[in-house]
């Protein structure tokens, strides 16, 4: 795992063969480093993307209440429409009788 990791961060062996001493421990800290950072990096980029993903989530459900709440009002509203012209009917009816 962890060589494959030093492969992935730039290390080959022709690189570090060609590195002596301290500028080997150098090379190899510098392209751990930028590994790591590119790591943290991606992981920020997961961790937008799923908070994005969550709070979409979390609206579409606020809409789909808000929705619901509406249609119940309007529901409630065309049913007392409904009464109030039954009863102006029946006034109506009354008025002309």
């Amino acid at each position: 795992m962890l060589e494959q990791n030093f492969v992935q961060a730039g290390c080959t062996p022709s690189n570090m063969i060609a590195l002596n001493g301290n500028g080997k421990t150098d090379y190899m800290h510098s392209k751990l480093k930028s590994f790591a950072v590119h790591q943290l990096t991606i992981k920020e980029h997961v961790y937008v993307k799923v908070e994005r993903l969550r709070m979409q989530r979390e609206c579409e459900e606020r809409e789909e209440q808000q929705a619901l709440h509406y249609e119940d009002r309007i529901t409630e509203l065309q049913s007392v429409i409904a009464e109030l012209r039954k009863k102006i009917d029946l006034r109506h009816i009354n008025m002309i009788l």
